[in-house]
């Protein structure tokens, strides 16, 4: 208690503080340093004439000098009424660390609850087993609700001290809907008995009065007045035990930072069972609840967001290991059964190329069935779809009625709808429904987490279309580099092959079990000698070389450099089998040798044909006038002659070459004009 009074003299700039209870004429002084208490049996007169929410200077009654310690007279000292039920119950006489003029003030209402709260705790001290402290009961209340997170477990925490303070037959607590046309009553208690969940429209009763005005409302019903509302049971809203009628109320508006989240009833069968100091005992009460009530709500998200947030995981990790998307669906619906109360989900997955939905219904239960159905149009059929597809946002709808059509493809008959939209590549792909049986059942706070969610899932289905494309256009993409007529390779800096298309496979594979592409492909043990990659690590342009195999076929290989995702250097390796284009490329050298040949040849022979002819000519006129007794003449004659015909033989070999043989002479090669003429 030490500790209280000296956080209360240093809050509001005090040194010395007493209090002087009427009832028992025991008086309480703490200096400061330590807390006294004495009989002190002083006659007050004419008390009356002193107002609970003024600060009187002590010169307005002398008698209260008594009550201070003769050591401690000096200084500027004042004193306080309190009352409670409009009757005075003790004296406050206080010492002020900063003096000011002697006058009659009015005091602060927070200084006027703390200094109540305070006189209630020190007169506790004195007769704890008659007096219960309302600040102490507030204290308690603060440290059992700060224990609990559970809204159910608060309400009944705040009943039982609300019932600690003030006489309660009948409480309820209500929340307001977000558009502010519902009051929803979670909390329902009469003489101790708890009523189910209600949730009623805004209409003409008190608790709409408080919402309205934001202020408390106190009624204490008459005899009479209650004679008459029992004729006229029309003219009420009673909650839990109908059969009653209470006669007297109390409705406090709750607020959570300035912004009015409900209402607090409080009624009894008694007459005149309340009043105003009853408000002002509970106002602190409800205050703290409302704290605690947001810490509850905060807690609250936070478990809703690790759920949702674990159930995206569990959905994301199971995504990795199946490309079906039947089976993500199904494992979706499954764990939110598993750890969300809710009834029942649907799953709507829309039909890219028509008009038609595939849903899967999921109920709430201990079995593993699911339902599949196809939708043709469901905008058309539902306002709610219409809506959600119009806007791309979540929507609720807290009050489900017959003729709505998506109340009417479960087989329960839900009052709350929450659908969320699956949103991918900015447009709508599918949609989540949940269902539940209560009214108001979703709150922004569920759209919010669940629209969490279901962004979450549109990720891994966009991943998982983006997947199918990638796939689609890498199949496509094989299917081409096996299509063509040559080899093509993706290998790296250290000759490892890290593709091969079939070709390659093919025509390349002399070991295979090897990773290194000069043991693959010509079986080396070594890199090829005029290899680029072991000239230059590096290089912009591509280069090209041809190698020939154990087996005789020549290949062209050209090498180009190229980086991946991540940065790496590259070679892309294109091989084309060149061993018949080289066998064209000599046979068209041959030919075109064999026609240089043979036009060459018979131009000579055209040539030397002409002078042989007047060789030949002339030596047979020669012969046939020559005397056959001059022997050597003849014989040399005739030599000419035989040489003319071999010459003119040669030159009709010349004129039918057919190819080129060559042969061997000293010094370079000749053609061979009898292999050539064969």
């Amino acid at each position: 208690m030490n500790y209280r009074l000296t956080e209360f003299l240093h809050a509001w700039k005090l040194e010395k503080l007493g209090v002087y209870a009427l009832a028992d004429c025991h008086a309480f002084y703490y200096d400061g340093k330590s807390l006294r208490q004495w009989p002190a049996c002083v006659n007050f007169k004419k008390l009356n004439r002193f107002q609970a929410s003024e600060i009187y200077p002590i010169d307005a009654l002398t008698e209260l000098y008594q009550m201070i310690p003769p050591s401690d007279i000096s200084g500027q000292w004042e004193f306080m009424l309190l009352k409670e039920d409009k009757k005075p119950f003790a004296l406050v006489f206080m010492c002020r660390s900063n003096p000011g003029k002697k006058r009659r003030r009015p005091a602060n209402v927070k200084f006027q609850q703390a200094l109540y709260w305070l006189t209630c705790a020190l007169l506790a001290r004195r007769h704890p087993r008659d007096f219960e402290s309302p600040f102490e009961i507030i204290e308690d209340f603060i440290i059992s609700a700060d224990k609990s997170h559970n809204l159910e477990d608060l309400l009944w925490t705040l009943y039982q001290y609300v019932a600690r303070l003030i006489k309660v037959d009948a409480f309820f607590f209500g929340f307001l809907s977000p558009d502010m046309r519902f009051l929803e009553l979670p909390f329902i208690v009469d003489q101790g008995v708890q009523y189910p969940r209600v949730v009623q429209p805004i209409g003409r009763k008190l608790a709409t009065s408080v919402l309205k005005t934001g202020k408390p409302l106190l009624m204490n019903r008459s005899r009479e007045e209650l004679q008459a509302l029992q004729q006229n049971p029309e003219q009420t809203h009673p909650f839990g035990d109908v059969k009653k009628l209470s006669a007297s109320i109390m409705v406090i508006p709750v607020f959570i930072r300035q912004r009015l989240i409900g209402v607090l009833s409080a009624q009894s069968y008694t007459f005149n069972a309340y009043s105003h100091e009853d408000i002002r005992r509970i106002q602190p009460l409800i205050s703290h609840f409302a704290i605690a009530l947001e810490n509850a709500r905060l807690f609250h998200e936070k478990q809703e967001q690790v759920k949702i947030f674990s159930i995206a995981e569990a959905i994301q990790k199971r995504a990795w290991k199946t490309r079906r998307i039947n089976t993500i669906i199904l494992e979706l619906l499954n764990l939110l059964s598993d750890n969300t109360p809710h009834h029942g989900f649907i799953f709507f997955l829309r039909d890219s190329r028509s008009t038609v939905w595939k849903a899967t219904l999921k109920l709430n239960d201990d079995s593993k069935s699911y339902s599949h159905f196809k939708i043709n149009s469901p905008e058309k059929k539902s306002e709610l779809f219409r809506r959600m597809l119009h806007q791309k946002t979540a929507q609720i709808y807290s009050e489900v009625t017959d003729e709505e059509w998506m109340g009417q493809i479960f087989p329960f008959s839900p009052r709350s709808l929450l659908l969320l939209p699956m949103i991918v590549d900015r447009d709508i792909k599918g949609a989540l429904a949940i269902a539940e049986a209560n009214d108001m059942a979703f709150s922004e706070t569920d759209a919010k987490w669940f629209g969490h969610l279901m962004s979450r899932i549109g990720m891994i289905f966009q991943r998982h279309q983006y997947l199918k494309d990638l796939s689609r256009e890498r199949d496509r993409l094989t299917a081409i580099l096996n299509h063509l007529q040559e080899g093509v390779q993706i290998l790296d800096h250290e000759f490892n092959i890290l593709f091969q298309n079939r070709w390659s496979k093919d025509k390349l594979n002399v070991k295979p079990e090897s990773d290194k592409c000069y043991t693959r492909f010509f079986g080396l043990d070594a890199p090829c000698p005029q290899c680029p990659l072991l000239r230059k690590k590096s290089f912009r342009k591509p280069k090209s070389m041809e190698i020939e195999d154990q087996k005789g076929k020549i290949f062209q290989i050209i090498l180009s450099e190229f980086k991946d995702r991540a940065g790496q250097p590259q070679i892309l390796e294109i091989v084309r089998d060149i061993t018949r284009e080289k066998r064209q490329d000599a046979e068209k050298i041959r030919i075109e040798q064999l026609e240089t040949a043979m036009a060459m040849a018979g131009s000579i022979a055209h040539e030397l044909n002409q002078p042989l002819t007047g060789i030949t000519g002339l030596t047979s006129l020669v012969l046939e006038d020559l005397e056959p007794e001059d022997e050597f003449s003849y014989e040399s004659l005739k030599e000419i002659e035989i040489q003319a015909n071999r010459m003119r033989e040669l030159i009709r070999r010349f004129q039918n070459i057919a190819k080129i043989e060559k042969m061997n002479y000293p010094g370079k090669e000749i053609l061979d004009l009898r292999r050539s003429t064969e």
